[in-house]
């Protein structure tokens, strides 16, 4: 391989699609433009375009707090996987 980034598997493309799902569904609950988000987390547009469409199937770990920071939802919240019980 060329220096590039690892192919992702489809378990990451799953997980990457359902987060930026969650994201953007909270986002738009609370009224945030996707532009309005990036701005507050001070991240790039394109960076918050690409994760709530699911282009970036493996964000940076500190990218998602941002904006999970931003859009007020709990990191613990964002990352559960769906029929999992929350931790207390």
């Amino acid at each position: 391989m060329h220096g590039g980034r690892k192919p992702i598997t489809r378990e990451q493309a799953v997980r990457g699609a359902r987060l930026g799902a969650k994201l953007q569904a909270e986002r738009e609950r609370r009224g945030l433009s996707q532009q309005e988000v990036a701005d507050r987390a001070r991240l790039a547009y394109a960076t918050v375009r690409k994760i709530e469409s699911g282009a970036t199937a493996n964000p940076g770990i500190l990218t998602v707090v941002d904006i999970a920071r931003v859009v007020g939802i709990p990191l613990d919240d964002l990352i559960r996987r769906p029929g999992r019980p929350r931790r207390s």
